[in-house]
């Protein structure tokens, strides 16, 4: 069975059976787009000129029932059940989006152009952690993405199933498989930008040990064509993603580069070991972050006769906190990981936005630790208890079926 994800409503589809009463899974990749649409995707939307106008009449999203069929070109798909509904979305195999609405929020596009991308990567290891491509099509009034089925999020488990974080040997599995897939996804010239527990999940049947990286919808490309240059920094961006495990330069309004996914990346590491590890875990009020003001003309400091870029809120505290962070001040933060990871954490720290990462020194780190005795694994160890507890105590075939 195949599932949908909808923007924002996820519901289970199946393919209905065509006359003849056979109807095969899709297992094409997305054709290219043409050159105007990867244009208009590599313009991330922030950077369009403001212009002031009349504020447009919200249009009500299409809410779909069981029972319910859409189609493409190539198949038919019933709604079966509704899976849940999210921001920018942290539910599973098929979305979709109004086919008129706010331009800034239609970023279906990009998740196709993305999951293309990353399946056409040669090397078979490239295209693990993320899912099938199926088939993609429109109505009348939106447009839809089916995407392979998986499982839950690794917030998901830890909440709904596990009832507890994660052992150390399954955090740092989670770690390594996560990071491997945020190095395919540069690969391939993209960033994530809202890298979290809730983004990835994992795999079913033979692929349950699997990681999987979701939720494409503010990806940006990050050099030019098929280059390896990076583009120049834009001068002001607005602020995409989440606070808890946003970057700096996120919160600065900065243009993000690869070493910010490292970054929230390292924030979701510690969060794996223990939910309760980022000392501002509770700030979940954008005013509380440092943020470019854009309507206020006194957002650059000439004090030093160079422009730079204002904070909004000198009160604030969640970006203070993170510098903090990275200089190994909070040390209840730290007992909770290997003492080597604050290695990875001074790596991360030094990089420049242009700069290419060292993955493998990352990920070599990682897998110097996961040997090291800190881990406690015993001697019978093949692989993450906790998601073969996950698998054992929970179906999760029959939780969407």
């Amino acid at each position: 069975m195949t599932t949908i994800r909808l923007y924002p409503n996820s519901l289970t589809f199946t393919r209905a059976m065509a006359a003849a009463g056979v109807a095969e899974a899709a297992s094409k990749t997305p054709s290219k787009l043409e050159e105007k649409d990867q244009a208009k995707l590599e313009a991330s939307p922030e950077t369009e000129t403001e212009k002031k106008k009349k504020p447009k009449k919200e249009i009500p999203r299409e809410k779909m029932e069981p029972g319910q069929k859409v189609a493409s070109d190539s198949y038919t798909w019933r709604v079966i059940k509704i899976l849940g509904s999210g921001g920018f979305g942290d539910e599973y195999a098929m979305k979709t989006e109004m086919v008129e609405g706010d331009k800034l929020k239609l970023r279906l596009k990009i998740e196709v152009l993305v999951l293309g991308l990353c399946h056409d990567a040669k090397d078979p290891k490239r295209r693990e952690h993320f899912v099938e491509f199926v088939d993609r099509g429109k109505t009348r009034k939106f447009k839809f993405l089916v995407m392979g089925l998986v499982g839950k999020s690794l917030e998901d488990i830890r909440r709904s199933i596990l009832f507890r974080n994660y052992s150390k040997p399954t955090a740092m599995n989670a770690s390594l498989q996560t990071l491997q897939s945020v190095w395919d996804l540069h690969d391939v010239g993209y960033l994530h930008r809202d890298i979290k527990p809730q983004n990835f999940a994992i795999g079913l049947g033979e692929n349950e040990k699997v990681i999987y990286m979701l939720d494409f919808g503010i990806a940006r490309k990050y050099r030019y064509g098929d280059t390896k240059q990076v583009k120049v920094a834009r001068i002001a961006v607005k602020f995409l993603g989440t606070i808890r495990f946003a970057s700096r330069a996120c919160h600065l309004g900065i243009e993000q580069g690869r070493k910010d996914d490292l970054e929230t990346w390292l924030y979701m590491l510690f969060d794996l070991f223990d939910d309760e590890s980022l000392p501002w875990k509770r700030a979940v009020n954008k005013n509380q972050t440092f943020r470019r003001e854009y309507e206020d003309a006194k957002w650059y400091d000439m004090s030093d006769g160079h422009q730079k870029p204002r904070l909004q809120d000198p009160s604030s505290r969640v970006i203070t906190m993170k510098d903090k962070f990275f200089k190994l001040e909070y040390s209840k933060s730290f007992k909770v990981v290997p003492s080597e990871v604050q290695r990875i954490v001074k790596y991360i720290d030094g990089m420049a936005y242009a700069d290419e990462p060292d993955y493998l020194y990352i990920q070599n780190s990682l897998n110097y630790i996961q040997s090291s005795p800190y881990m406690g694994k015993p001697k019978s160890y093949k692989g993450p208890e906790d998601l073969d507890e996950v698998v054992t105590r929970y179906d999760n075939l029959a939780h969407y079926g």
